[in-house]
């Protein structure tokens, strides 16, 4: 009789043969994993770089509007690039064309801003002919990142002197000057002396290690500025020239103490300021002289800085100043509204060349580094 078949016991080679077996197939299945993962992520990097593009796209296309018609007025112009002389072109053609370009630009919110000429240069006055770099207006989160990085740049074994930056203190650039390397530093503002801005400048600077800079009382309006502030190579001055009544003979003053390069800073409005309630145009030359402004326009320029969301004594706010105080003028209001190409204009006439252009405070001002002549 036979007896049954008892199943044979497995010897340790056969086991480790079926552990090898299984190892080989969670490798293969961990090698299909991988290719299928390797496969999922090349399609997602894939649908970012399309999603990159299509947004790439979006933002740059008004800029290639802007400067497709900057090319189509340089080629009916027939001028190079950069170069600022328009022959017999006459003011309202220029400022027809140059109003179109700033109303694509402020449509677009565009980030940009590269006109290749001066103002000066397009209206043909006597700094027409030099050639003029392309203006870049870079927009930055803060302002005193840009004009910082500016600063350390040109500074170095040169004298620095900053004019009415006292105000608020944090908005003063000399112990910037200092830190790079400025070979004087000077800070000179209208305030009295022992004034409580005077007195936090002093502090600010002891907390940086800045112990050489030279303090100086002086108004830039009076006649003696002049003889009371030497010529200095590199002059500071932010957020005073739309607060005097007489920006031109401001700027000549600027220039007869400016050894170099002049840096600056202005509070400006866009070419056309448009609001629920109407629009100005700004372009052409066109300021907004604030004592005179009344009507409609007030409206429509009180609506633009309410949607800005800033409050402008004698404009939007509560707050009105007297345009005089006693016999001299008060500098606390905003005296002009006007746009950076206007800005440019009045500078160039003082006895500049603007080399360079980019945002202060953005959408509200701009830095121009300007070259005395």
């Amino acid at each position: 009789m036979l007896e049954p078949e008892t199943p044979k016991q497995k010897d340790g080679s056969e086991t480790a043969q079926a552990q090898s077996s299984e190892k080989e197939v969670d490798s293969h299945e961990y090698s299909a994993m991988t290719i299928r993962m390797e496969a999922q992520i090349e399609d997602l990097q894939k649908t970012v770089l399309a999603f990159q593009t299509s947004l790439t796209w979006r933002l740059t296309a008004p800029l290639r509007r802007v400067e497709k018609v900057l090319d189509n007025w340089r080629a009916q112009k027939k001028i190079p690039c950069g170069m600022g002389s328009l022959g017999q072109t006459t003011h309202d053609q220029v400022d027809s064309e140059s109003h179109n370009c700033e109303r694509l630009l402020h449509a677009s919110s565009a980030k940009a801003l590269r006109p290749t000429m001066s103002t000066g240069a397009m209206h043909g006055g006597p700094l027409a002919t030099h050639v003029q770099p392309r203006f870049i207006a870079k927009r930055t989160k803060e302002c005193p990142m840009e004009i910082n990085e500016k600063i350390r740049q040109i500074v170095p074994g040169r004298s620095f002197v900053d004019i009415g930056g006292l105000w608020g203190t944090e908005n003063e650039r000399a112990t910037v000057a200092s830190a790079a390397g400025a070979r004087s530093v000077m800070m000179v503002d209208m305030a009295e002396e022992g004034n409580e801005w005077w007195r936090a400048f002093e502090d600010r600077c002891k907390a940086r290690g800045v112990l050489d800079c030279k303090n100086v009382v002086a108004n830039l309006d009076h006649c003696d500025f002049a003889s009371r502030v030497p010529v200095t190579d590199i002059v500071h001055c932010s957020g005073v020239i739309y607060h005097v009544p007489s920006p031109i003979r401001t700027l000549s003053t600027l220039r007869q103490v400016t050894g170099n390069l002049l840096l600056l800073c202005s509070m400006t409005v866009p070419g056309l300021i448009e609001t629920d309630v109407g629009s100005i145009d700004m372009s052409g030359g066109t300021s907004i002289f604030v004592p005179a402004l009344d009507g409609h326009k007030r409206e429509i320029v009180c609506a633009y800085f309410d949607r800005m969301g800033i409050q402008i004594p004698n404009i939007n706010a509560a707050v009105t100043y007297p345009w005089r105080l006693g016999a001299d003028f008060n500098y606390a209001p905003w005296w002009w509204l006007w746009t950076p190409r206007t800005l440019v204009a009045l500078v160039e006439t003082a006895g500049f060349r603007v080399l360079e252009i980019f945002d202060g405070w953005p959408r509200y001002s701009h830095y121009l580094v300007c070259e005395r002549v």
